[in-house]
């Protein structure tokens, strides 16, 4: 079994690997947990240096209801003023429900991320 993708739990928020793009759990009793209680609300850093660009689909998605189920805020450390730029762009037109805001360091990600008390 390759486990080619990244994934966030639905459930409780931890990153982990799988072998497809559309897992939603890294446990498989999370399932039920997650049908009887809901989501485990969390908040999440993404370290996104080096990206250089996103396409519709996945902004689209990342922006949607599904993507951000369980997420309370996002955090996106950023290493360039292009990429400041492409994540204003991101946030000004694929609106979220959650408060979602760029850093240049993992610190200060980190402080912020804080103000949101799970």
């Amino acid at each position: 079994m390759n486990l080619n993708y990244t994934c966030i739990c639905y459930y409780c928020g931890e990153i982990y690997q799988a072998n497809r793009s559309t897992s939603k759990y890294c446990c498989p009793n999370y399932n039920s947990l997650y049908n009887a209680n809901g989501p485990q609300y969390n908040k999440t850093m993404i370290i996104a240096r080096g990206v250089t660009g996103i396409d519709k689909s996945a902004r689209d998605y990342l922006s949607s209801a599904e993507a951000t189920e369980g997420l309370i805020a996002m955090a996106l450390v950023i290493g360039s003023s292009f990429q400041r730029i492409m994540g204003n762009f991101f946030i000004s037109v694929n609106k979220t429900s959650m408060p979602v805001r760029m850093f240049t360091t993992e610190s200060g990600a980190g402080k912020w991320l804080k103000k949101f008390i799970i």
